[in-house]
C-alpha cells in the first residue's frame, strides 16, 4: 500500500510544495517543474504496469473470461492520456488535460480496487465507524 501511495501521492505532494515555494516568491527553476510532471508520469506507468499484471495474472474460476477483455479499457485509458499528454506540447497547446486528468483518475482507483480484491477485501467488509461514535 505504501508503493500505491507513493506512485499515487508523490509528484502531486512535490508539485504542492513547489507551488508553495512560488507563493513566497522563491525562483523554482523550470526543470523543477519538468521533474514532477516526470514524476507523474512514471508513477503513471508504474501504476498501469501494475495494474496489468494484476489484469492477467487474476484468478477466474470459470476459466472462461479473456484477460485481455478487461485489459481494453486500460489501454484505452493510456491512449487518452498519451493523446492529452501530447496536445499539451502542440504549438498552441490546444489540450486542457481534462480527459487525461479523468483517466488518471479511473486508473488509478481501478489499481486500488484490484489490489483490494486480490487481497480478498471489498466495501462490503470495510466496518467504517458512524458520525455518532466518530464524535463522540
Amino acid at each position: 500500500m505504501l508503493t500505491l501511495y507513493a506512485f499515487a501521492a508523490g509528484p502531486h505532494l512535490a508539485g504542492a510544495v513547489l507551488a508553495a515555494a512560488e507563493l513566497y516568491d522563491v525562483d523554482v527553476p523550470v526543470a523543477a517543474l519538468r521533474v514532477e510532471e516526470i514524476g507523474r508520469l512514471a508513477g503513471l506507468a508504474g501504476a498501469a504496469i501494475w495494474l496489468w499484471w494484476l489484469i492477467i495474472t487474476r484468478p477466474r474460476p470459470d476459466g472462461m473470461e479473456h484477460w485481455w477483455r478487461r485489459a481494453v479499457p486500460l489501454v484505452g485509458a493510456l491512449t487518452v492520456i498519451a493523446a492529452d499528454e501530447a496536445g499539451e506540447f502542440t504549438a498552441n497547446g490546444t489540450s486542457t488535460q481534462i480527459a487525461g486528468h479523468l483517466s488518471e483518475l479511473v486508473i488509478w482507483i481501478w489499481l486500488c480496487v484490484e489490489v483490494t480484491a486480490r487481497w480478498g477485501l471489498s466495501i462490503q467488509h470495510l466496518r467504517l465507524t458512524g458520525p455518532k461514535q466518530l464524535f463522540r
